[in-house]
């Protein structure tokens, strides 16, 4: 036999004074048991029918997690699958521009550069065979002749050239060479130069004048290849 329990349940306490009110004769009307009748932690769950409780009958966070079986507990921490990759959604509107970022602070300075070009000069070295003073004229039938100029201290050759100074025909002279003068070797590859030397030969019959250009400027020389 059940275990009776120890209050009664709301549906046995109406029977009851139902009951009670029939027996005694008196015109009685029967008395509706309300939640208030009942004791608190009178009515267990062997009291309540199954699917007798609805989610309406329980107040919103009534139910917390001591309430609920270990069994239940575990399920509901239990970790779950993922879902499947949902649909790209649609492109939103661009957003508004955004303030203008604060200025950077200022680089740090660059090194120095290498020296540049001064002192640029021109150098002419004239011979004449008219006796004046700019010099001996190229003798005629003379070969290997050398017509050099010269820049001025603390200045170097940068480009050189020559002019055959009589422009006649019959009267040019040939040249041979025309190369840096005054060559001083840096390394393998590189060097300074102070002047300019041109070689000719004479082959007419008279003396010639002629024309040796030079350009001369002050030249760092610490990297011959910049």
């Amino acid at each position: 036999m059940r275990k009776l329990l120890t209050l009664a349940t709301p549906t046995l306490v109406a029977v009851a004074v139902s009951t009670v009110l029939s027996a005694g004769g008196g015109a009685y009307a029967a008395h509706l048991i309300t939640s208030g009748d009942i004791k608190d932690g009178a009515v267990h769950s062997p009291d309540i029918k199954d699917g007798g409780v609805h989610s309406r009958d329980i107040a919103n966070h009534g139910v917390k997690q001591v309430d609920l079986d270990k069994s239940i507990i575990k399920k509901l921490n239990a970790k779950t699958k993922a879902g499947p990759k949902g649909a790209k959604g649609a492109t939103g509107k661009t957003g508004p521009q955004g303030k203008q970022g604060v200025p950077g602070k200022p680089g740090a300075p660059g090194a120095n550069g290498a020296d540049g070009l001064s002192g640029y000069t021109v150098i002419l070295h004239y011979t004449r065979n008219d006796g004046s003073d700019l010099g001996a004229a190229v003798p005629a039938g003379a070969t290997n002749h050398p017509l050099t100029a010269t820049c001025p201290e603390g200045l170097y050759a940068i480009s050189g050239g020559f002019s055959n100074g009589n422009t006649n025909p019959g009267n040019d002279l040939v040249v041979r060479e025309s190369v840096p003068a005054g060559f001083t070797r840096i390394d393998s590859t590189h060097g300074t130069a102070t002047g300019w030397e041109v070689t000719v030969d004479n082959p007419t019959g008279t003396a010639q004048h002629a024309e040796v250009a030079l350009v001369c400027a002050s030249i760092s020389t610490d990297n011959p290849q910049d």
